[in-house]
């Protein structure tokens, strides 16, 4: 299908829908992992470098055996940031904003299921990339963990970078700036999650989607 999605700058836009719509598919289209069958991917309209991209996936992949400050390292160089003062100021300033500076000589293996959350989300923030892909960020995690991660999504987002987030959990889709409701491989609404409450008279985002995968949303 044709998608054209208008994502404000330091916002967070959550992708949302159930396993099989087609969500993670989009953040690949995206990365270049796959290849669209006709057209093209454009932000703002113009061509993008895969360097102005974070990613995180669902299932985090680290070094278990090496430190937290190694993992960052061997990291930095496959992004082609070499210079050690480099790797070194990013890798704490990393670490500063997801709260693991006390953990960086701390083996992962470990690091509890959260803070190797964290510190995915850091390694796809090695290249200080303007947009940051998380496929189902917060899958498995129970809500305290949720509410911390949200916390450091909205201090990305006062950093100037722009996230889109898949997810079928709605208390994320709740705390998205903007909500894409997304069925096999179509866009039906895309608006705030206030809007789309209010839109379809529900008592909240999941019976909001249920009723506009029913009967349709018009902004």
């Amino acid at each position: 299908s044709d998608l054209n999605i208008d994502i404000p700058k330091s916002s967070s836009v959550g992708l949302i829908g159930p396993s099989g719509s087609g969500k993670t598919t989009i953040i690949k289209l995206i990365l270049g992992l796959l290849s669209p069958q006709e057209g093209s991917i454009k932000i703002s309209n113009q061509n993008y470098s895969h360097t102005d991209l974070g990613y995180m996936p669902q299932q985090y992949a680290l070094y278990e055996e090496l430190s937290v400050s190694e993992n960052l390292e061997i990291f930095s160089n496959l992004n082609n940031i070499s210079k050690k003062s480099e790797v070194k100021k990013r890798s704490n300033d990393l670490l500063n904003l997801i709260e693991l500076s006390d953990k960086a000589k701390e083996l992962v293996h470990n690091l509890s299921g959260g803070m190797k959350q964290r510190l995915s989300m850091a390694i796809a923030m090695i290249n200080n990339p303007q947009i940051l892909l998380l496929d189902e960020p917060t899958v498995g995690i129970d809500p305290v963990l949720r509410e911390s991660f949200w916390k450091h999504f909205k201090k990305l987002n006062e950093n100037e970078i722009t996230i889109l987030i898949t997810s079928h959990v709605m208390d994320d889709a709740m705390k998205c700036d903007k909500v894409i409701f997304f069925i096999e491989g179509t866009i039906v609404a895309y608006d705030t999650p206030v809007n789309l409450v209010k839109y379809t008279k529900t008592n909240n985002l999941g019976e909001a989607f249920v009723h506009i995968v029913n009967k349709g949303y018009k902004n």
